[in-house]
């Protein structure tokens, strides 16, 4: 019967757009084409400057292009070609992954898993309370040795196992 068969087939959709919606990150998955099957809103909301070209059928090209003003990439002149780069090693590594920071201060961790039917899913997730988090320990411990460096009086961190675990140059 084809007509039940179409009946299970948009039911299993359903649901499973449905699953993806329960996930608090953005989700979208890519045919072997590189075109856009579906999406969850989460996504939707993290693009949405080009929500437009979010759609069934998108290249993954059309959406890189209509979204890399919004995106910064440290060491990378070129964000389109850096991505087709991490889109090419997942297709051939089965995985590929990266943070890009965003022009509006987010920072997102981008994890792209190649399909068993050679397309790609693609799972985003905002890192950046722990990006604020590893800068400022950063900044703290270059504080601390710009302090300890410059005192005159000695200090010398020990553990709670009785090693040493930082002296100053007063102290030695």
């Amino acid at each position: 019967d084809q007509v039940k068969a179409r009946k299970e087939a948009s039911e299993a959709k359903t649901r499973f757009l449905a699953a993806l919606e329960f996930l608090p990150d953005a989700v979208s998955i890519y045919d072997a084409e590189r075109k856009l099957v579906a999406c969850n809103s989460q996504t939707l909301k993290d693009f949405a400057p080009i929500a437009h070209l979010m759609a069934p059928g998108t290249l993954i090209d059309e959406i890189l292009d209509g979204y890399r003003e919004h995106i910064i990439m440290p060491g990378t002149d070129d964000m389109s070609s850096f991505s087709r780069q991490k889109i090419d090693d997942a297709m051939k590594d089965g995985i590929s992954n990266n943070i890009a920071q965003y022009k509006d201060g987010r920072w997102i961790l981008v994890n792209r898993y190649k399909t068993q039917d050679g397309g790609m899913f693609v799972y985003r997730m905002d890192v950046t309370e722990q990006k604020r988090t590893e800068n400022a320990l950063v900044e703290s411990k270059r504080f601390m040795n710009d302090l300890l460096g410059t005192t005159r009086e000695g200090f010398w961190h020990i553990d709670s196992e009785g090693n040493t675990v930082d002296v100053n140059p007063a102290m030695c």
